[in-house]
C-alpha cells in the first residue's frame, strides 16, 4: 500500500535563496571609459625599495599612475622625459642626491619647458630646517618628513597647489601628450609669463605611403608605448614587439623606415639581433636596412649632439638613451623621414 501524503500543513517548503547579482561584464571599450581621463601621474624618486613600494601602493589607491626612480640621475631623466602631476624626491641618494637632481632639472626646465613649473615635494627622514631651506632654494616646492602617511598623501593630492597643477595639465595637454610631456602636438602652449603662444601641429606630409616603424623593447619597459604614440602622432605606423627573436623575424619580412632595438630584451638582445640580421641581409637583400637605432640605459649623447664621426655598435645607424626623451626620439624620426622616398622603399625590399 502506498503511504498517504502528509498533510499540507506539515510540509516544509524551503524558500529559494535569491541568486547573488553578478556584476555585468564590461567590454574593453567600456572599461576604458571608466578610467579617469586624463590620467594623473606621479614620480617617486627614492633609493629605498621599501619607501618606493609603500608610496606606489598608496598613490595607486589614490588613482595615480606611478613611475619610480632609484636615484637622482634616474629621476632627472624621468623628469625630462615627461610631465607629472606630483613628484616626491628624497634628499639623500646615491649617484646623484635630490638637491642636485632638482637643481639640474630646474635649469633644464627653463630652457626646454618654460610653459610648466613641475610641482616637486622633497621628502626625508633626517632633514634639518637648514636642509629644508636648501631644498627649496634648489627648486623644491614643499617638504614632507618620512614616513609619508596615507593621510599626508591625501592632503597633498587634494591641496590647492596640487589641483592647480592638474588643472593646468588637463587644460594644456591631452592624454597622449601627458604620457610623454611633449608639446609638439598641442595647439597652444603657455609661456613662462602665462600668455598663450600657438605651436604648429602640422604633421610631415608623406607622398604615396605612410612610414612604418618597428620598436623592440622588453615588456617591462614603459617607454615603448610612449614611443609608439609619439610616432603615430607624426603620421607613422608602428609595430611593437617585446623580444629579440620576434624583432629578427619582422626584420626579415620587410624593410622598415626606422627600427629601434633595445639592448635589454629576453631571448635575444638588440645587439645580437642586429648582428644575426646583418648576416642574413648580405645573402637575401639588395639594399641595406637603414635607420636601425640602438637603445641603451647607458649614457648616450642626444642625437642632436651626435656627428658623422660618432661610432655606434656594429650594425646600428644611431643610438637613443633611456629613459627616452621625446625630443631625441622626434629628432631620429625626422632624420628617417628625410630619407623616405617611394622609389627607395620599393627597391629595398627586392630579394636576391
Amino acid at each position: 500500500r502506498r503511504p498517504h501524503p502528509a498533510p499540507t500543513s506539515q510540509l516544509k517548503v524551503a524558500r529559494p535563496r535569491p541568486l547573488p547579482q553578478s556584476r555585468p561584464r564590461l567590454s574593453k571599450e567600456q572599461k576604458t571609459t571608466l578610467v579617469k581621463s586624463p590620467a594623473v601621474h606621479a614620480l617617486v624618486i627614492d633609493d629605498s625599495l621599501v619607501i618606493r613600494k609603500s608610496m606606489f601602493r598608496a598613490l595607486s589607491r589614490l588613482g595615480y599612475e606611478v613611475t619610480q626612480a632609484t636615484n637622482g640621475l634616474e629621476g632627472l631623466k624621468e623628469l625630462q622625459a615627461r610631465v607629472f602631476d606630483l613628484v616626491l624626491c628624497d634628499f639623500l641618494m646615491p649617484v646623484m642626491d635630490g638637491l642636485d637632481c632638482v637643481q639640474q632639472y630646474r635649469e633644464w626646465e627653463k630652457a626646454h619647458r618654460p610653459w610648466f613649473n613641475q610641482y616637486i615635494i622633497g621628502i626625508s627622514a633626517h632633514a634639518s630646517p637648514k636642509d629644508i631651506e636648501k631644498g627649496k632654494s634648489a627648486g623644491m616646492d614643499d617638504f614632507k618628513p618620512k614616513p609619508v602617511t596615507m593621510k599626508c598623501l591625501k592632503e597633498m593630492t587634494s591641496s590647492e597647489a596640487q589641483e592647480n597643477v592638474t588643472r593646468t595639465l588637463d587644460k594644456v595637454l591631452n592624454v597622449g601628450d601627458r604620457a610623454s610631456g611633449d608639446s609638439s602636438s598641442t595647439e597652444e602652449m603657455p609661456t613662462a609669463n602665462g600668455s598663450i603662444n600657438p605651436v604648429s601641429t602640422q604633421k610631415p606630409k608623406f607622398v604615396g605611403r605612410q612610414p612604418v616603424c618597428l620598436i623592440a623593447q622588453d615588456a617591462s619597459q614603459i617607454s615603448a608605448k610612449t614611443m609608439s604614440e609619439t610616432a603615430q602622432r607624426r603620421g607613422w605606423q608602428t609595430v611593437v614587439v617585446n623580444d629579440g627573436e620576434d624583432a629578427l623575424r619582422l626584420l626579415k619580412i620587410r624593410n622598415w623606415d626606422a627600427v629601434f632595438l633595445d639592448t635589454e630584451m629576453p631571448r635575444l638582445t638588440g645587439a645580437r639581433c642586429v648582428l644575426r640580421f646583418r648576416d642574413w641581409e648580405k645573402e637575401h637583400r639588395v639594399a641595406r636596412q637603414s635607420n636601425v637605432i640602438f637603445m641603451s640605459s647607458e649614457y648616450i649623447p642626444s642625437p642632436t649632439q651626435q656627428t658623422t664621426s660618432t661610432v655606434y655598435p656594429t650594425g646600428f645607424d644611431g643610438a637613443l638613451g633611456k629613459p627616452v626623451l621625446i625630443k631625441d626620439l622626434v629628432a631620429l624620426l625626422k632624420r628617417s623621414e628625410a630619407s623616405i622616398t617611394d622609389s627607395s622603399h620599393s627597391a629595398s625590399i627586392v630579394a636576391r
